[in-house]
């Protein structure tokens, strides 16, 4: 209140209108804490562990090239889907900024023992804006060779309702929001395609994601 009281008098003092004042004060507002817009209880997160990814499925990675998901379940090396959308507001954000944190925290590299591949459930995304999301994400994990593990995948409405099916992520487009509502976790999946571990929410301590990898 106190320093309402001084910008409105200084307002003043200098001449400017009251609008300016007003516009003063909501400029304060809108530096407060973005809260995460509430999910309702009908969108879920179905675990369905032990069932098969369907890999046959066609994606686009972020070089434009159309891919099965097939190539990134090869029988090695285990796979973290992240399904999220690139142009989110806060909470795919939040997801992708503390995956770097934690794998920043272990010894390992995507691509040195498992892959990483994120997926949007926006199919108007473009493979230039999952390229650039990538291209964020290299810079700020700086692990040389980590492009080669972690994949930025874009594709059709009927792949990724298909793919979101089976590992039982429930997403909704809201129109007033114009946003995606849903919910965050990452999806341990083994090498040959089978659904093993659900890592809920935005973080995953280090220790749980590396015994998750472990056993998959």
């Amino acid at each position: 209140m106190m320093l309402r009281c001084l910008l409105a008098a200084s307002i003043a003092l200098a001449g400017f209108p009251a609008n300016v004042y007003a516009q003063a004060v909501q400029g304060q507002a809108a530096t407060a804490p973005v809260k995460p817009t509430p999910i309702p209880a009908d969108i879920k997160i179905e675990e369905k562990g032990g069932e098969q990814v369907p890999v046959d499925l066609v994606f686009t990675d972020e070089t434009g090239k159309a891919r099965t998901l097939k190539d990134y379940f090869d029988g090695t090396q285990p796979v973290i889907l992240v399904p999220v959308y690139y142009s989110c507001p806060l909470l795919c954000n939040i997801t992708l900024n503390r995956l770097v944190g934690t794998l920043q925290a272990l010894p390992w590299t995507p691509g040195n023992g498992f892959r990483i591949v994120t997926f949007t459930i926006d199919a108007r995304e473009t493979p230039e804006l999952a390229r650039n999301k990538k291209k964020t994400y290299m810079k700020e994990l700086a692990r040389p060779g980590a492009e080669q593990g972690w994949h930025f995948l874009t594709s059709s409405g009927e792949s990724v309702r298909a793919l979101t099916d089976a590992i039982g992520f429930g997403y909704r487009y809201d129109r007033d929001r114009m946003e995606y509502l849903h919910h965050a976790a990452l999806i341990v999946v083994s090498p040959d395609g089978q659904i093993q571990r659900y890592l809920r929410g935005s973080y995953t301590p280090p220790l749980q994601l590396k015994l998750a990898l472990i056993k998959a």
